[in-house]
C-alpha cells in the first residue's frame, strides 16, 4: 500500500478558501442585510423623533382639542331623540313656536322611515300654524340650532297677515 501524500499547504489553502467562501456567500450577503435593517429601522426611529420633537410642545393643544371635541360629541348625541320619546318632539315644539309667535293649529306624527346612513330613523311631523313669515323664519332656525336636529323637508306658505304654514319637519332618531 502506497502512502498518499498530503500536503500541508495545500489544505491550509482549502481550508481558508472554504472559509473565504463562507465568508463571501454567506456571512457578508447576511451582514449586509443585518446592516441595511438596522439603517431603515434607525430612519424610521429618526423620523418618530423629529415628529415627536414638532408634536410635542402642541400636545396641550391637542388634549384641548380632544376635550372640546368630546364635548361636542356628548352635546350632539343629546340632539338625537331615543326612540319611543317621539312625543319629547311634539312637546319641545309646541312649546317653543309660542316664543316665535307662531300658533300651531296641528301636530300630526307620520311614520318614521330610515335615514341615508342607516343608522338613524328620520321621525316626521306634519304642522299646520299661522304667523309672520319673519316669525316663522326665527322659530326654523332656533329649531336647526338648538336642542335637537330637525331637518326641513316641506315648506309652504300662504295668505298673508298671518301667514298660513304648513311645514314637514323630520327629527332624527337612533335605531
Amino acid at each position: 500500500m502506497q502512502k498518499i501524500k498530503i500536503d500541508k499547504q495545500f489544505i491550509v489553502f482549502i481550508g481558508l478558501a472554504v472559509v473565504l467562501a463562507a465568508e463571501l456567500f454567506i456571512f457578508l450577503p447576511w451582514g449586509i442585510g443585518s446592516i441595511s435593517k438596522t439603517g431603515r429601522a434607525v430612519k424610521r426611529l429618526k423620523q418618530k423623533i423629529e415628529t415627536t420633537k414638532t408634536e410635542w410642545p402642541k400636545r396641550k393643544d391637542y388634549l384641548a382639542k380632544i376635550d372640546d371635541l368630546k364635548k361636542e360629541i356628548d352635546k350632539n348625541k343629546n340632539k338625537i331623540i331615543a326612540s319611543g320619546h317621539e312625543s319629547k318632539l311634539i312637546s319641545f315644539i309646541s312649546k317653543n313656536s309660542q316664543k316665535y309667535n307662531i300658533r300651531i293649529k296641528a301636530i300630526t306624527p307620520l311614520d318614521s322611515y330610515p335615514a341615508e346612513d342607516k343608522k338613524f330613523n328620520y321621525i316626521p311631523f306634519r304642522i299646520e300654524a299661522e304667523g309672520g313669515f319673519h316669525d316663522l323664519g326665527n322659530f326654523l332656525a332656533f329649531l336647526q340650532k338648538d336642542n335637537y336636529f330637525f331637518e326641513l323637508k316641506e315648506l309652504t306658505l300662504a295668505g298673508y297677515r298671518p301667514n298660513k304654514i304648513n311645514i314637514l319637519l323630520c327629527g332624527l332618531e337612533e335605531k
